[in-house]
């Protein structure tokens, strides 16, 4: 589950001067610092509106030009006497991520120079939230994670989980089976598409564990790989859904893909061509796949059996609960920071 936390959005002027803004005001309130000129104008509550709402003639360019002087100004100002102290070090972290000093002069970072990293500070009220896009939406907060049981007398809710939304969903099960003991019974555990790997299906088969994810997400394998047969180790094509062994194979270890080359009539008459969808050349056939898609085809295979289908219908179960806090329990509306967050969602899950 994506849990907004309770930030406005902001731009990159807006964010400085927000982070500038709350400095000042903290410095004002300290006898040893005195704030004259255009800093002490940071400290009025009516200055934000006045400088990017109500003057009109300022161009932007040289209101950010004007901000980014004041900045320097008051970097001189504080030195290195407010090391430790919350509004100083929000102010330094999002001038070194937005901006950049050269010939003496700071200017913001271009597109090109900026990381663009997922935790850098989306709104100084909140500095733990991480951004993230899923589904073609952006989403500023954090996310959620939890795991029902389900047996013959009813479902509840037996795990939760709560991490900056860069967290991925695979990283949340693979937490999970790190925890949980080897169990003498097989545990069927049934999820999406973005919970599966490779690695969490080893962990969970040593645990003991059926792991069954619903959906696969990325491209799309063809059906005819699941019938090709490899080396133990996945580097060598033996033969492929028609019999046929290739005349060479030369195997990529960055990607763990497999080149084959097989001879041009055999698979000019092949049934499964259209599928292979194979690259002519004269008197040759060239074949990419992997040990990977194999199993992905597999998998794809076993999707469409009754106990799969079963399962399926099972996991779309869990999606009640997400509806269900989002209704009753105003997820949005949870305290700020990772903390205070993961103490209140648990106290819903409890609820």
């Amino acid at each position: 589950m994506m849990i907004e936390s309770n930030i406005k959005y902001l731009t990159r002027v807006e964010l400085i001067y927000t982070c500038m803004a709350n400095l000042c005001v903290h410095l004002s309130k300290d006898c040893s610092v005195r704030l004259d000129g255009s800093l002490a104008e940071y400290t009025e509550p009516n200055n934000f509106n006045r400088m990017f709402y109500y003057d009109k003639e300022t161009a932007p360019e040289e209101k950010a030009k004007l901000l980014l002087h004041d900045c320097d100004v008051l970097l001189k100002l504080c030195g290195k006497d407010f090391e430790g102290m919350k509004d100083y070090e929000l102010f330094v972290r999002c001038l070194e991520e937005q901006t950049v000093v050269e010939n003496g002069c700071r200017r913001f970072r271009t597109k090109e120079e900026r990381s663009m990293s997922s935790n850098m500070l989306q709104n100084p009220s909140d500095p733990e939230a991480t951004y993230r896009s899923k589904a073609g939406k952006p989403h500023r907060g954090y996310v959620a994670n939890i795991e029902e049981s389900v047996g013959t007398n009813g479902s509840v809710i037996t795990s939760y989980d709560y991490k900056q939304n860069t967290y991925s969903d695979s990283q949340f099960l693979k937490d999970r089976l790190e925890e949980i003991e080897t169990s003498d019974e097989k545990i069927c555990i049934t999820a999406d598409g973005a919970y599966s790997g490779d690695e969490n299906t080893k962990l969970a088969k040593e645990k003991n564990v059926e792991l069954i994810t619903t959906t696969l997400s990325g491209k799309g394998t063809p059906d005819v790989f699941a019938d090709f047969t490899y080396n133990e180790d996945g580097t060598k094509l033996e033969s492929c859904a028609a019999g046929y062994a290739p005349q060479k194979c030369s195997y990529r270890k960055s990607t763990g893909q497999i080149i084959a080359t097989f001879f041009g009539e055999a698979c000019l008459n092949c049934p499964h061509k259209r599928e292979c969808n194979p690259k002519f050349k004269p008197h040759k056939a060239i074949v990419t796949t992997s040990l990977k898609a194999k199993k992905r085809a597999e998998y794809v295979r076993n999707m469409n059996t009754e106990k799969f289908k079963l399962f399926a219908k099972l996991r779309n179960g869990v999606e009640t609960i997400p509806s269900i806090f989002r209704k009753n329990f105003r997820l949005d509306k949870l305290p700020r920071g990772i903390i205070r967050g993961k103490f209140f969602f648990g106290s819903k899950v409890i609820a």
